[in-house]
Parts: structure tokens; C-alpha cells; sequence
């Protein structure tokens, strides 16, 4: 598990951003994304954690993909060489994106990240994929990110290596969405993941957030315990959206097309039955 400790001051913002499932530079949400990157400076963000599937695939050991996603690159570096921290999760759709190199950019290969705040406050980071998965997933995610996955995949013709790639993530995608999911074993699963955390921290905290992607799904759950814990999920990009950490806080910004701008919502889902674990 990676660990940050960042000094926390009255102006402190923290950004996330998850499930951008970027396909092509010319995809409209890639102009969004690109749009929402310039404003962080104006937005006075001082970190920026994407927690996985910021590209639909993205093999980044990889010329090929390195070229595809340059801008979003460059974008990340500069915000980097302002000051702002840019963290890079790897999500399911990414192979090896440590391999981009991205200038100032800290790729974060382990499952989860947790970010100690000098007020005591826990944020606790995942992807999801690896939390909430039967095995055979964990055999194929080893398998996938091995070095002979690696060498094999730069020996395949790139440009019909993300054709294929593309096309199998879409079907999984429609997958996904037909299957149904057991919200409330993924709660009590997630709160476990949490006491987890909980118990590899340094000291006592006042709070503890628990923030993943991954599930598509806005939870936003109060989790009681020794640690006061709070679980939330972002959305995809099929609706453009961040997170934003702020004094203590989590608020949810959602793109509206009418307006072009991104605004604060109110917009959770919990499952009707689920009650706060203690």
C-alpha cells in the first residue's frame, strides 16, 4: 500500500477523478477532460488523484499509446511543474501506465493509496477492481500485468492491438450493465476494506474516506466504527464528473451540457435497505 503524507492548510482542494474511459483524442469527452484539466489551477486544486480507467485501454509500455495520449501528458506535466500534485492510479484498462513517464506525474502501482492530512483525516484510495472480484479475475489482473504480458504485447501490431482491445472493452461494458450487482455485499466488502486501512494507520485520525471508482454506482455511505468512516464512488464519465476534498468535505461536480460548465449536485444512490455499519 502507497502512502503520502501532505501538509494540509486552509486552502488545501483535493481533485478525483475516475472512469473516463477515454477511447480516441477526438472523443468528445477528451476535449471535456482537457477543459476540466486547465481550469484546476483556477480552481485553486492542490492535488489531483485519478483513481483508474482515465483511458478505455492504454498499453503504456507502448510508442503507439505514449503518441494517442500525449496531450493528456503534457496537460498533467505542466500542472505538475505549477506545484500541484498529480497522482496516477492504475485502473483495469490500464497495462503498465507507469511506462508513459509523464513528467512530475507519480504513477502509483500498488492497489491503494491512503493520503495522511496533517488535521488527521484519512483518505483512503482504490481503483475497486481488485476489492470486489471472484479469483479467477485476480489470476487474469497477475497474469495481465506480467513481464511476459508485457513483452508479448509490444511484439502485437499496436494500432490493431487497440482496435481489438477497444472493441473487447466495449462488450464488457455492456456486460457489466446487464449483470446485476449485489450492492449490499459490495458495501459490507468495501467497510471491511476500510477497517483494513483503519488498522495500518499511524495513529488515531478524526475521519476516515473511503474513495474508489470503478462501479459506476454515486454511494456516498456513512461506515460507524473505532474510526468514523465515510465510503463514496464516483461515477463514469458517461456523465462527466470529479470529486472534490475540501476542509473536511467531499462535494460532487457534475458537467452540464446547457451550460458547459461543471457544477456541485447532490446526486447519491444507496441501496434502500442498507443501514450505517457499526
Amino acid at each position: 500500500m502507497s502512502r503520502l503524507t501532505e501538509d494540509i492548510s486552509q486552502n488545501y482542494k483535493l481533485m478525483l477523478i475516475s472512469d473516463v474511459h477515454l477511447r480516441d483524442p477526438k472523443d468528445l469527452r477528451y476535449d471535456l477532460l482537457m477543459g476540466l484539466l486547465d481550469s484546476v489551477p483556477d480552481l485553486g486544486i492542490t492535488s489531483l488523484v485519478f483513481l483508474g480507467d482515465v483511458f478505455d485501454f492504454c498499453f503504456g509500455a507502448s510508442h503507439y499509446f505514449r503518441e494517442k495520449f500525449f496531450s493528456v501528458g503534457e496537460v498533467l506535466s505542466r500542472l505538475a511543474d505549477r506545484g500541484i500534485s498529480v497522482m496516477f492510479m492504475q485502473g483495469n484498462h490500464e497495462f503498465f501506465p507507469e511506462h508513459l513517464r509523464w513528467r512530475g506525474v507519480h504513477f502509483v502501482s500498488d492497489r491503494d493509496l491512503t493520503i495522511l492530512l496533517k488535521d488527521s483525516t484519512a483518505l483512503s484510495l482504490t481503483h475497486g477492481d481488485r476489492i470486489f472480484a471472484p479469483w479467477h479475475y485476480h489470476l487474469y489482473h497477475r497474469l495481465s500485468r506480467s513481464f511476459l504480458f508485457h513483452w508479448g504485447g509490444l511484439l502485437c501490431p499496436q494500432a490493431q492491438l487497440d482496435r481489438l482491445c477497444l472493441k473487447i472493452s466495449a462488450r464488457s461494458r455492456i456486460y457489466s450493465e446487464d449483470k446485476d450487482l449485489n450492492h449490499k455485499q459490495l458495501m459490507h466488502v468495501m467497510r471491511s476494506w476500510l477497517s483494513q486501512r483503519d488498522g495500518s494507520l499511524p495513529e488515531a485520525q478524526n475521519s476516515h474516506f473511503g474513495i474508489f471508482g470503478h462501479f459506476h454506482i454515486p454511494y456516498d455511505f456513512q461506515a460507524m466504527g473505532e474510526t468514523p468512516g465515510r465510503l463514496l464512488c464516483l461515477k463514469s464519465w458517461d456523465t462527466p464528473n470529479y470529486l472534490l476534498y475540501v476542509s473536511g468535505r467531499c462535494e460532487r461536480y457534475e458537467y452540464d451540457a446547457m451550460s458547459g460548465k461543471f457544477f456541485k449536485v447532490n446526486a447519491v444512490w444507496n441501496p434502500p435497505d442498507l443501514k450505517p455499519f457499526v
